[in-house]
């Protein structure tokens, strides 16, 4: 391949030749006749092809489209080139046909999930729950609903137009959207609820991310502050607590006054962490939180200092970090929260297979249905 405007080609410069495996590469590395071809061929949508090509065959156990005989290619893939010269042609004219994932119906589940341990892990929490067996229908039907979103990221991926396809960090935010909300959205499908979306907004995405990481960096500090600050106050004070009969007069260590701050909060925050998902944490580190602060109220009710001023302070400051801990806590929550995307909903399509078809058809006209899909339809 020759250089243009003086500049030295690929081929020239690195003494090699580029080349292409027909059945991943996007239809602009399978001609030399359309216009800005250079600029096409460097543009990162290259990539976002052929890795969801990959992803395809990884899915459906055949590549998205065949080599035509005696070309680079792979075998047993749905879109054939025999009747067609030209892949460049079979790529621009026709979509490839909706992937069928391992969970459709007919699949032997209890084979499936034994080499599927993450997804087993997250089929058997969310069964286990519904009371339903490892090898229900309904359990079945469930995940391949939940598959149909990568479905749904990889067919927008092979566009046959560049500027139709994902940004590769818009691909990355949705793969991510859909590992982070699987286990969720199992739960979510096997109760008939709205899916949580993955839509390819990566923008969106690190923008809350970036708020969430500035929100628990201000809490931490603030919480820290007002901890310490407490601590230092009524370190010293004298106090009498009575509780019932026992009664207890003296001064009061610091370090007692920062532990009654601090471990509410502690526990609130472990408890989130520990939990299977943002809303559970949630619930779960309020929970926490409360029950460790409440005994700390009480004891803080019933005792009497010298001094007013530390009193209230040490009110204060339990309210602070009470109040600081609950933020960080939904903060977390409305950061699993969608923003503006529509979820899926199991009312959308007669079938999982031919909801995410439909689905589909948004990103980038008609979904051709192969012939092998399933036909039958379920009420949802």
């Amino acid at each position: 391949m020759a250089g243009t405007g003086g500049k030295a080609s690929f081929t020239e410069r690195y003494a090699t030749l580029r080349r292409a495996t027909v059945a991943y590469a996007p239809p602009e590395m399978l001609t030399d006749d359309i216009p800005d071809l250079r600029a096409l061929r460097m543009s990162p949508a290259i990539d976002v092809y052929a890795a969801a090509s990959t992803v395809y065959e990884l899915i459906a156990g055949v590549a998205p489209y065949e080599a035509a005989p005696g070309t680079s290619g792979t075998s047993g893939s749905r879109k054939k080139t025999r009747d067609i010269a030209s892949p460049y042609r079979l790529k621009m004219d026709t979509r490839p046909d909706y992937p069928i994932g391992v969970h459709a119906p007919g699949c032997d589940l209890t084979q499936l999930l034994r080499r599927e341990p993450d997804v087993a892990l997250a089929a058997a929490e969310q069964a286990q729950q519904l009371g339903l067996e490892p090898d229900s229908e309904e359990l079945r039907d469930a995940l391949a609903f939940v598959d149909a979103q990568l479905f749904d990221v990889v067919t927008a991926c092979l566009s046959s137009h560049q500027k139709d396809r994902p940004e590769p960090a818009a691909v990355e935010a949705a793969l991510s959207a859909f590992c982070d909300h699987y286990a969720q959205n199992v739960g979510r499908s096997l109760r008939g609820e709205p899916l949580t979306p993955c839509p390819m907004d990566a923008s969106g995405r690190a923008v809350r991310r970036a708020l969430m990481v500035g929100a628990t960096v201000a809490c931490g500090v603030v919480w820290a502050v007002v901890v310490v600050s407490a601590a230092l106050l009524a370190s010293g004070a004298r106090v009498t607590a009575t509780l019932g009969s026992l009664v207890w007069s003296g001064s009061l260590p610091g370090i007692i006054a920062a532990l009654a701050l601090a471990l509410p909060g502690i526990a609130g925050v472990a408890a989130g962490a520990l939990a299977r998902d943002r809303r559970s944490g949630f619930l779960q580190g309020v929970l926490a939180l409360s029950a460790c602060e409440v005994p700390v109220l009480v004891v803080a009710a019933c005792s009497v200092f010298s001094q007013r001023a530390v009193m209230g302070g040490l009110v204060a400051a339990l309210v602070a970090t009470y109040t600081l801990t609950w933020f960080l806590l939904a903060m977390g929550f409305a950061f699993e929260l969608p923003v503006s995307a529509p979820r899926r909903t199991k009312a959308q399509m007669a079938t999982p297979l031919a909801g995410g078809a439909a689905a589909a058809r948004t990103f980038g006209g008609p979904v051709e249905v192969s012939s092998d899909s399933i036909s039958t339809t379920k009420e949802a």
